[in-house]
């Protein structure tokens, strides 16, 4: 595109791309206390499907633009070779806590609403210990409508956008060994609750305890029918 009216020196060069595509994906990170995904937002980049869209100038939000990248489709292999540092970020992520009213260095890159109702109000699922796990899924986002229409509107909070799931990215990584030593990350999966489980499901040991229950309620049911 430059290439067309740079010998007419009309304008000067500016941006680095002549085209960004048509459709945007973001990737959306998620971190649970191990019952319920929380959501986190960046200060710019589009996350919360009704807050306002951002202004930003002079320059870009640091992780906003990095993680920008990992949008472009394919997906994978942006990740797997020049955003690699998202790793390193969840793993800041999954030991980062709320410990004497300080938010961690490495989520001050973040909205500092979403980081303040994660780490630091009395009623935040992570107040005073780190996540239990972090995720990282992908949508497609939409403008919900068009501009007049979303100011305009009455009757119901706005939402600016609207998205559809795609792909997950990041599967649920946890630590290998949280609180020491050096991190690893690795798949997680939730604490299976027994009481929730179907007999096929259950630890063998307790399959066995149940069947035993179950003899000795059939064998009382037994003598009582005689």
């Amino acid at each position: 595109m430059n290439a067309a009216f740079d010998p007419w020196r009309l304008v000067n060069t500016y941006g680095a791309f002549g085209d960004v595509g048509t459709k945007r994906f973001e990737p959306i990170i998620s971190l649970t206390d191990g019952n319920t995904w929380y959501e986190i937002d960046f200060p710019c980049k589009p996350g919360n499907t009704t807050r306002i869209p951002c202004f930003c100038a002079p320059y870009h939000y640091r992780l906003d633009w990095n993680i920008w990248f990992i949008g472009f489709p394919p997906h994978y292999p942006m990740l797997e070779q020049r955003e690699r540092w998202l790793f390193t970020f969840i793993q800041q992520l999954l030991t980062a806590s709320g410990d004497n009213n300080k938010i961690p260095k490495s989520l001050q890159l973040l909205d500092t609403h979403s980081v303040k109702y994660l780490f630091k109000q009395h009623q935040a699922p992570f107040f005073h210990q780190s996540p239990v796990a972090a995720k990282v899924d992908m949508y497609h986002y939409q403008m919900a409508n068009d501009l007049f229409t979303i100011l305009f509107r009455t009757g119901k909070r706005n939402s600016w956008w609207n998205r559809t799931f795609t792909q997950e990215l990041v599967p649920p990584l946890t630590l290998l060994s949280p609180g020491g030593g050096t991190h690893q990350l690795v798949r997680w999966s939730p604490p299976l609750n027994p009481n929730k489980l179907s007999s096929s499901q259950q630890p063998p040991t307790q399959r066995r305890l149940q069947r035993l229950q179950e003899a000795k309620e059939d064998a009382s049911i037994r003598r009582v029918s005689v």
